[in-house]
């Protein structure tokens, strides 16, 4: 199985918030500045998975992935 993009370029990962977006000059910036408000319940519903399993966020969203096939 090879899915594409299972951690949506970065934003399920965790490590992106509105204070905390990507550098000026990348793309993603925009991108993650539009997304963000609108996937705040999908990603704070990943961060307490995560949380409960004792796995990062990119593990539990890779895990989704896998697990959803195709």
């Amino acid at each position: 199985l090879i899915s594409y993009s299972p951690l949506c370029l970065g934003l399920l990962t965790g490590k992106y918030t509105l204070d905390t977006l990507p550098r000026p000059g990348n793309p993603r910036r925009q991108l993650f500045r539009e997304l963000l408000p609108g996937a705040q319940p999908l990603l704070k519903t990943l961060e307490a998975v995560a949380a409960d399993a004792g796995k990062t966020q990119s593990q539990v969203a890779i895990n989704w992935a896998m697990c959803k096939g195709g």
